[in-house]
């Protein structure tokens, strides 16, 4: 999560603030506010305090308000627009692009502050001065500025994103024009994710559902002024706001939801160009948004109607309210996946006119130079109420996009499998039948899909309106890998390594003679990303290796707990929590690492018996005294790569799938009886037993270093802590993995910003990328900083990619970038080492996405 410092939260407060937003609202319906607005400025401020290092002293909060304030010493957010556009934003001739220096700052910045709004400042003061004519400043716009004003990379490189969502790019740009020009009814059964700040909208003083219809009818009242000149000083636009509660926001959207007819109009001003181009789809297929907040800023210096600006004033912060629910805010998947799920940011279903959002949210995608490896749903191949099972139909359309706007040599797709709780009421089961067995009827459906000698050449469109052709593709082979994402604090990796399992081994009959084989899917796994213990960070990475078996090529998305500085992450975090079985489950592992690690690391040794009695006390807690070696219950762990479902129930399936599902089958048949089979189907079953609810018991761990090695759990028998011999060979854990993966083949994709926005770090510099693959070979000599205990004989493979650029502010050539940098800024490393080494982690990604595509160029016929 991104921090601050005072003099960029005070901009933030101005822009985003609900207390603001609120009392903006109330004075235009003519209440009198009980304080003034600076008083409700400074509270609003302490809203933001889990932005800010330290706790925020009212001295110091009076002096920073004043470098925000406008001549007038009033609160004014066009005037702070235009401080933030005059201090970021440097003009290179053709677009606007943040200055080099300020790249870490401005990163940071627009996880708060919508950058259209401010690149859109920057080009009202252009046009002002008459440095840029509107038409320049729109051309400028729709051919050459970046959304986020980032650096243009030099050259036409070549990059890779291997790692991202479908429709991760622009899409809340697009959403935000989308429900400004197109909102035509109230938006139902949205779950809202958090935003602390936001306090009288999570306090539920205000209502969330009203955002949406407040942005819209900002826009309807702005673009009366713009193309119409009905002020609001006319007395039936006052009462509109005057009455401005949820009755009227529908009325004046329904009653004004015509105003879009006004862009057929002939004689119209260069200001209202702008908002005509922003609506007609083939001029603007991008960047309509920051068109939009443009027209609407020109429009307020051109007329200094005060009851337009205070509408504008509105519409800023309502619009940034609406924005930053789209944008990730704070720690951990769950609130990802909150966000990530916000039915706001595709809202194709909250207007019957304007964009087709699918359509324009892949053209957001598009790009000549830019190879995307896309996530897609099972869904989007199989479809559950058809009685065949099948659907190319989503796949086909997505094809026929990327063969008009872009290179389709491209782009491939993977099927993303999602974790989380299939039932939340009973979040303790580990069997989950059903959840099981809707997986195997999914394999079940893509192995029909991908053996189906009718799917093998499916027409789609590959020309353009001008040129209209068609060709016949077997799309099938564009689907490339499979991908298990989403919360993995909520679901093990074991409940879905059969599945990727049996898609990796292709072990399904073949019915026809015209059969084409595929070639080999690739795995990856989101695991390590999210974690309160950093042992449970590091073995859902391992069992992401040992369970999905692994191979040359396979990779692990994200794997923060496989990089990190141990010693800042015991600092920080203080305090782990986990349940009884899960610390348990750690310590057997981590003590079957450190047996492997003995014979490198004599020192290691005398940890040894530490954990070992910390095996034996929580053994005997879950197991009620009954005795099990460690190697009993690391051998149960190592079952769990089993799926339950097929352990007697093996009729009809051949010995290859059998193997496949069950990797050691022989084992739990000739040993029945076994200590490690019988734990393995107590873990199974422990969510039954009416009292055996152990297992689920939380726990903490004090993460604060103690001289005393051996906990005693007498006084507190949920507790345990941690020695400073533990966390010395859980870094040692940490090379031993990376070594392994490394001479495995295994790839890591890093997600730098991402990783800010979701995971446990701070600072890019804190990113574990310049631990596995350092900038300077000498790190990584025997003793140096990534290599203190010489198990490391190299880097590990790895690239860099975005996730999802609509949650996460970013762009590929910048994550690249803003790495260079870091390493050039925080670890002294020369301008031309820095590059080289970016270059190759540049051109590693591109290699890994061409070694998986198949070129389209092969597999379709143009007829």
């Amino acid at each position: 999560m991104f921090t601050f410092d005072l003099k960029w939260i005070v901009p933030a407060v101005i822009l985003t603030s609900d207390r603001l937003l609120n009392s903006e609202i109330e004075l235009q319906q003519g209440k009198k506010l009980n304080e003034k607005l600076l008083t409700i400025l400074k509270k609003a401020i302490h809203d933001y305090q889990p932005y800010y290092r330290h706790r925020l002293r009212s001295d110091d909060i009076d002096y920073a308000i004043q470098e925000w304030l406008n001549h007038d010493k009033a609160i004014d957010p066009i005037s702070c627009l235009d401080k933030l556009a005059d201090y970021f934003l440097e003009w290179t001739g053709v677009s606007f692009e943040v200055k080099k220096p300020l790249l870490n700052l401005w990163l940071a910045l627009v996880s708060l502050i919508d950058p259209n709004w401010i690149i859109a400042s920057a080009y009202k003061k252009r046009i002002e001065n008459r440095i840029l004519q509107p038409n320049h400043a729109i051309a400028n716009i729709l051919s050459d500025q970046c959304p986020i004003a980032l650096v243009k990379p030099l050259g036409n490189k070549i990059y890779a994103d291997n790692h991202v969502h479908l429709n991760g790019h622009g899409t809340s740009s697009l959403s935000m024009q989308s429900i400004a020009l197109y909102l035509e009814k109230e938006p139902e059964n949205i779950k809202w994710p958090n935003r602390t700040e936001f306090t009288l909208y999570e306090s539920n003083k205000l209502d969330k559902q009203h955002i949406p219809l407040l942005v819209r009818v900002c826009s309807i009242l702005l673009l009366q002024q713009i193309f119409f000149n009905t002020g609001t000083n006319n007395s039936k636009s006052e009462n509109e706001f005057v009455n401005f509660n949820i009755i009227n926001l529908k009325t004046i959207i329904f009653k004004k939801a015509s105003i879009i007819e006004f862009y057929n109009s002939a004689n119209i001003s260069n200001t209202q160009e702008i908002f005509k181009i922003a609506n007609d789809p083939k001029q603007c297929p991008k960047n309509g948004w920051l068109l939009l907040c443009l027209g609407f800023l020109i429009h307020a210096n051109n007329n200094q109607n005060c009851d337009y600006r205070k509408i504008l004033s509105i519409f800023i912060k309502s619009s940034h309210i609406l924005r930053n629910y789209m944008t990730v805010s704070g720690v951990g998947l769950s609130q990802f996946v909150s966000f990530f799920g916000f039915s706001l940011r595709k809202p194709e279903k909250i207007y019957k006119s304007g964009y087709k959002f699918d359509d324009f949210a892949v053209r957001h995608d598009a790009a000549s130079n830019i190879k995307r490896e896309y996530r897609i749903s099972p869904n989007a191949l199989i479809e559950e109420n058809d009685k065949r099972s099948l659907s190319l139909e989503y796949l086909k359309r997505l094809s026929s996009y990327f063969f008009q706007w872009s290179k389709p040599e491209n782009h491939h797709f993977v099927v993303h499998f999602t974790r989380g709780f299939p039932n939340k009421k009973n979040r303790n089961d580990r069997l989950l039948k059903d959840f099981r067995d809707k997986l195997n009827l999914q394999v079940n459906k893509l192995h029909d899909l991908m053996n189906s000698v009718e799917y093998q050449k499916s027409e789609i469109k590959t020309g353009t309106e001008l040129s209209p052709k068609n060709a016949k593709v077997d799309l099938r082979k564009l689907i490339r890998g499979y991908d298990i994402a989403g919360n993995e604090n909520q679901l093990p990796i074991e409940i879905f390594a059969p599945t990727l399992r049996v898609l990796r081994s292709a072990c399904y009959q073949v019915n026809s003679n015209l059969y084409l084989p595929f070639k080999k899917p690739f795995l990856t796994v989101h695991a390590g990303e999210d974690f309160s213990h950093v042992l449970s960070g590091l073995r859902a990475i391992d069992e992401a290796v040992n369970f999905c078996q692994f191979d040359e090529g396979d990779r692990i998305g994200h794997a923060l707990a496989l990089g990190i500085d141990i010693e800042q992450w015991a600092k920080q975090q203080k305090r782990a929590y986990l349940t009884v079985g899960d610390h348990l489950d750690n310590l057997v592992w981590c003590y079957h690492q450190a047996l492997k690690l003995c014979g490198i690391l004599p020192e290691i040794q005398p940890i040894l018996p530490i954990l070992e009695y910390k095996i034996k006390h929580w053994s005997n807690y879950l197991y009620n005294d009954e005795h099990y070696s460690i190697n009993d219950l690391y051998q149960a762990w190592l079952l769990r790569r089993n799926c339950p479902r097929r352990l007697n129930n093996n009729q009809g399936i051949s010995e290859i799938k059998r193997k496949v599902r069950l990797p050691d089958y022989e084992f739990l048949m000739n040993h029945p009886e076994s200590k490690a089979k019988k734990l393995w189907l107590n873990y199974l079953y422990s969510n039954y037993p009416s009292d055996n609810k152990r297992r689920f018991k939380t726990i903490s761990v004090d993460l604060q270093i103690d001289s005393n090695s051996i906990p005693q759990f007498i006084n507190e028998p949920l507790t345990d802590s941690i020695s400073k011999e533990e966390l010395k060979l859980y870094t040692a854990i940490q090379d031993l993995l990376i070594e392994r993966y490394s001479k495995q083949g295994i790839i890591l994709e890093a997600c730098p910003t991402s990783n800010l926005y979701i995971g446990r770090i701070s600072h890019y510099h804190e990113h574990p990328l310049f631990r596995w693959h350092p900038p300077s070979g000498k790190w990584l000599k025997n003793g140096e900083r990534f290599n203190l205990f010489g198990i490391r004989t190299g880097p590990i493979s790895v690239c860099i990619n975005t996730d999802d650029c609509a949650l996460m502010p970013t762009t590929i050539a910048n994550e690249h970038d803003v790495m260079m940098k870091t390493a050039i800024k925080h670890f002294d490393i020369g301008h031309c080492q820095a590059e080289e080494w970016i270059e190759r982690i540049r051109q590693k990604g591109v290699d890994i996405f061409d070694s998986n595509h198949i070129d389209w160029n092969n597999i379709f016929e143009p007829y």
